[in-house]
């Protein structure tokens, strides 16, 4: 879980350095798939 949580973070943090179209889409998607591995753990 730990891992996932920091592999979320590293890649937000690539995209967002990258473009800011890149740091949205990715910050939708991951945040919604975030709280679904929330729930089922």
């Amino acid at each position: 879980m730990i891992l996932l949580y920091w592999f979320k973070i590293y890649i937000h943090k690539k995209i967002v350095a990258e473009t800011s179209l890149g740091k949205n889409l990715l910050t939708n998607v991951s945040e919604e798939f975030y709280h679904i591995l929330l729930l089922l753990y």
